[in-house]
């Protein structure tokens, strides 16, 4: 029987079976036995698992930091915002600089416009988390561009 434990520094654990007591005396001292989370959304508030609102920021840098796309993806998703016409859009899928982002590039200091258009060129897969994306569109461009909807 699964068993539910917490620790106010460690926070909250579950185990798949009863611990037996020489377990349970390795557990740090103030662990308490509580009931079993009914999910990530929950909270321990006065030893009762409660709803808790996510953080909407916190939702958003964690969504950044997992999206992705590869070249061809990319390609389809600026056509789709307007961004790339299909030729250029091409010259991205095959690793040439297309000449609507070398536009959007050209204001940078010239470091910086020489890495961005190195990594648009070079790379097979794009991370939304790169700041460049943010240089270059904006955030909410950058998020759409990504697959982001309005509300997530």
């Amino acid at each position: 029987m699964e068993q539910g434990f917490y620790h106010p520094e460690r926070g909250y654990w579950q185990t798949i079976g009863t611990p037996s007591a020489a377990i349970l005396a390795t557990y740090p001292e103030g662990t308490i036995d509580v009931p079993l989370r009914p999910g990530p959304d929950h909270a321990l508030v006065d030893g009762a698992w409660v709803p808790v609102e996510p953080d909407p920021a916190g939702q958003l840098a964690a969504w950044r930091d997992s999206a992705t796309l590869t070249r061809l993806d990319l390609a389809s998703a600026l056509i789709a915002a307007g961004i790339l016409t299909q030729g250029e859009a091409e010259d991205l899928a095959a690793g040439r600089m297309p000449g609507a982002l070398a536009a959007l590039a050209d204001p940078l200091p010239e470091a910086e416009r020489s890495a961005v258009r190195l990594r648009l060129v070079g790379l097979a897969g794009f991370a939304r988390a790169d700041p460049m994306w943010d240089a270059l569109l904006g955030p909410e461009r950058a998020d759409a561009v990504f697959g982001r909807q309005d509300g997530e």
